[in-house]
């Protein structure tokens, strides 16, 4: 026979505060319902809270601890019940609400959801979300969505830089196929805008070419570039303001590939 005394305790997670509920096994409100941050300060008060109410309780006693799925604001408080070994259960907020609905009270308030998930630890209602066993599957899929919001924005940057182009180089794409190529973006960077390519001799221009094509660019090729800088209609007002965005955008489209890469590596 178990005569191991229970306590539930309901945690209600918002954004900078949890509401707490600590409820004996008759569904009684074992002290006044408190909040506390995601500090380890107060987390100890909770602690300190809990151990001074089993010291009151005949013999043995176990604690169980329930919140809400609610992603990145339920994370760390549920990391840190579960490192210092506590038993915790997580609830899809569907399910908490549909038992929210059974119970005579209808205002929804964080207190009463703390409240209604201490109740449902003490009728053993069952999680419907599984017991996260694994952390690295969850700095996985944090990785996979730094890399998507990296993807995007480096997507953005690539649309703002062909914009320049159209603006200040008409028609580059059609003598430079790959715009973000490795041979285009050195131009790009150097030069950015007709003008300055053409105070560069051609010389000059090529050996920039054929290093960072690795030879791929052929001479007449880049003489083809060269000669189209100097054929278009550009606007030379505003070539030192197009310029600096460009070099600015070609900057951040740098630096947005070598973290994408580094959180691909990771």
């Amino acid at each position: 026979m178990n005569n191991t005394i229970m306590f539930y305790v309901g945690i209600d997670v918002s954004k900078d505060k949890s509401d707490i509920c600590i409820k004996d096994e008759n569904g009684n409100d074992l002290i006044q319902r408190f909040k506390i941050t995601n500090s380890k300060a107060d987390l100890e008060k909770l602690y300190e809270t809990i151990e001074r109410i089993r010291t009151k309780a005949p013999g043995n006693s176990d604690v169980v601890f329930g919140m809400e799925a609610t992603g990145i604001y339920s994370l760390p408080l549920y990391s840190a019940l579960k490192r210092d070994g506590h038993k915790v259960k997580l609830y899809n907020p569907i399910q908490t609400n549909g038992f929210r609905k059974m119970n005579i009270r209808k205002t929804k308030t964080d207190p009463i959801d703390s409240a209604v998930i201490a109740d449902m630890l003490r009728h053993s209602e069952p999680p419907q979300v599984s017991e996260i066993q694994d952390f690295h599957l969850f700095q996985l899929r944090e990785l996979v969505r730094i890399r998507h919001r990296l993807i995007e924005k480096q997507a953005l940057c690539k649309v703002q830089i062909v914009r320049n182009i159209d603006a200040i180089w008409p028609d580059y794409g059609g003598v430079m196929k790959r715009v973000f190529g490795a041979a285009s973006l050195a131009i790009l960077k150097k030069y950015s805008v007709p003008s300055k390519l053409r105070c560069e001799s051609f010389e000059q221009f090529y050996d920039l070419v054929k290093k960072k094509s690795r030879s791929k660019i052929s001479r007449s090729k880049a003489e083809e570039i060269y000669a189209h800088a100097g054929n278009i209609l550009t606007i030379p007002e505003l070539d030192t303001v197009i310029a600096i965005e460009i070099k600015t955008l070609i900057t951040q489209l740098e630096l947005y590939d070598e973290q994408i890469h580094s959180v691909e590596e990771k």
